[in-house]
């Protein structure tokens, strides 16, 4: 799901494809994010072009990038 959500909603405002978003980080660091309550703000920072972002689509997201993470060996095929 959070696939989809990143390239129907966030691919445009990113600039950059599913791989290059997802591999920005670790999922170790993915998780750091995520659990420090800063994944929407760190989202934010890598694509700030993103206006109208929902906070619905946080839980997927998290396990996309946590997923498809730098150094996890999995690649997205949303390009």
């Amino acid at each position: 799901m959070g696939m989809k959500v990143y390239s129907k909603k966030m691919k445009e405002a990113c600039g950059f494809s599913g791989v290059k978003f997802t591999a920005t980080h670790t999922p170790s660091q993915w998780q750091k994010f995520y659990d420090e309550g800063k994944l929407v703000d760190e989202f934010k920072l890598i694509c700030p072009k993103i206006t109208d972002y929902n906070d619905a689509w946080t839980e997927h997201l998290f396990a996309f990038v946590y997923e498809y993470g730098k150094g996890s060996g999995n690649e997205p095929t949303c390009g």
